[in-house]
């Protein structure tokens, strides 16, 4: 196993014993890889050190006595990073991503038949109202929560003029309660004000709209509006991570990762099907790598 030797020049007192400096050494995971020579080993550390080999010839770093110990974490995170193993998501061309994705597409839907938006709607007031709602609470407690609020506020109107605390008392349960029912109040508001009433059926005027981000937008669009969008929410970031098809966890970033590799009239059912196959099969804290049907596809499925 490799190791980093670090040396940490410190005065100190144990007891009897004066200590000039003490030596650490810093095991590394098998996936990092320490860097050819010490002089690039600099380039790691972002504060001024001494780096030079030590008698068996590995690479040592010399922290000053103003670096606290806890700063070695810092390093190694650092390291970590900066020698981070190369993914598919850099070393598979355009073209390969663009096969691949058909094929787990292909595989998916034999999976997940008819794969759809959960929430319950009757058209694109509804869907923008439970999809602020869904932000961190389940599609089915929020299908429980709106026929109710629906039936109690039937339009933008009569929602934008309804009391924070009425709103509240429908859309308790779903969590955040108070942040929701403000955002629902003012997005309802700026749909009478500037939109006579209605859902807009554009990217930029959803967005625009209080409480309103990109995946939400994506979701009215691709499901109220038959308009593909890519609606990137936990599931499709940690698949299409899991996947490499990207590395980040930006949403944004993934979502133009993900569009540039799927055909446009596929992004609202591939959204649909990265969902439910995350519900479903890759559960976050345990994925059912030897039940998935993708998982040959996977360069992080789990071998049974």
């Amino acid at each position: 196993m490799q190791f980093l030797q670090i040396t940490w020049l410190h005065s100190l007192r144990a007891g009897n014993v004066h200590v000039e400096s003490i030596t650490y050494s810093l095991f590394l995971k098998p996936k990092i890889r320490m860097p050819a020579s010490c002089e690039s080993l600099e380039n790691f550390v972002p504060f001024s050190v001494s780096v030079r080999e030590n008698r068996h010839g590995l690479p040592r770093i010399v922290l000053p006595e103003c670096i606290h110990f806890a700063t070695l974490s810092t390093l190694y995170k650092i390291m970590a990073k900066k020698t981070k193993k190369a993914t598919l998501f850099h070393t598979e061309t355009h073209e390969e991503k663009k096969k691949r994705i058909k094929a787990i597409l292909r595989a998916l839907r034999k999976d997940i038949p008819q794969a759809a938006c959960a929430l319950h709607f009757r058209n694109p007031f509804q869907l923008l109202v439970s999809t602020i709602l869904s932000a961190q609470c389940t599609d089915e407690r929020v299908n429980k929560v709106t026929p109710e609020l629906f039936r109690a506020f039937p339009t933008p109107r009569d929602m934008a003029e309804a009391t924070t605390e009425e709103l509240i008392d429908y859309i308790r349960s779903t969590g955040f309660f108070n942040h929701k029912a403000k955002n629902l109040k003012a997005c309802c508001a700026a749909l009478v004000e500037k939109h006579g009433g209605n859902v807009p059926s554009t990217l930029e005027e959803l967005t625009a709209l209080p409480g309103v981000g990109r995946k939400t937008a994506n979701v009215i669009l691709g499901n109220a509006f038959g308009i593909p969008g890519l609606a990137v929410d936990t599931h499709v970031t940690r698949i299409a991570n899991l996947l490499q098809f990207t590395d980040t966890r930006d949403a944004e970033k993934i979502e133009r990762h993900l569009a540039a590799i799927i055909p446009k009239k596929d992004w609202t059912e591939a959204s649909h099907l990265f969902i439910l196959h995350g519900r479903k099969t890759c559960i976050a804290r345990r994925p059912r790598c030897s039940e998935c049907v993708i998982a040959r596809f996977c360069p992080s499925a789990q071998s049974p």
